[in-house]
């Protein structure tokens, strides 16, 4: 478990277990239950700024290993692909199609690291400089 930043108000051990179940329900209902508070209490904690970065978080998080997932997929459709390639007596149009669902979203996960990365340096350079401009 990652130490908490003291400047951010810590969630209560039912508020984490919400933020899982909210990720892992299909329902704020379900999510409630599994974290044995009311619907009413759940949407209230969601208007809760701590509540809602530290959901926004898990969100993500739960986004990034889907995207790793499908990065690791690539070699799969690449091998789909030169077995169509090769195999004439294959319909290939069902397989293609979801080769290349696989790629495009597993490119887009490279994007989408990458300006996680320069939005991070870009965060960075704005603090430098403003540190900068506050020490003069």
């Amino acid at each position: 478990m990652q130490p908490k930043d003291p400047n951010d108000p810590a969630l209560t051990a039912k508020q984490e277990i919400a933020i899982a179940a909210l990720i892992s329900t299909n329902t704020i209902k379900q999510a409630a239950a599994a974290a044995s508070v009311s619907e009413v209490t759940l949407w209230r904690w969601m208007k809760q700024p701590e509540f809602k970065k530290a959901y926004r978080e898990a969100r993500w998080k739960a986004v990034q290993q889907a995207i790793t997932k499908l990065q690791h997929s690539t070699s799969s459709a690449a091998t789909v692909l030169q077995q169509i390639a090769d195999n004439d007596k294959i319909d290939p149009r069902c397989r293609v199609y979801a080769s290349r669902a696989i790629f495009q979203n597993a490119f887009k996960g490279i994007d989408l690291e990458d300006h996680e990365e320069r939005l991070d340096e870009l965060e960075a350079t704005a603090r430098d400089y403003q540190q900068k401009e506050d020490s003069k």
